[in-house]
């Protein structure tokens, strides 16, 4: 297939040329203000939300039956 489609066949090389470049290229490390709003944002958004009984329950309890 990629003898037959030159398109694809440059996509192909370019997509490796971009995956050599990536393979060589320093990674730097996250500013530890990112880290924080990142563990921020998990504790907040994994926190349990607080409901009273009526939340989950329309009618008291003796009416249920």
């Amino acid at each position: 297939m990629l003898q037959e489609n030159w398109g694809h066949r440059e996509k192909l090389q370019v997509l490796k040329e971009a995956q050599e470049q990536l393979n060589y290229t320093p990674l730097e490390e996250p500013r530890s203000q990112s880290l924080q709003n990142v563990l921020d944002h998990l504790y907040n958004s994994n926190k349990p939300e607080k409901r009273s009984y009526t939340t989950w329950y329309s009618k008291p309890a003796a009416d249920m039956l």
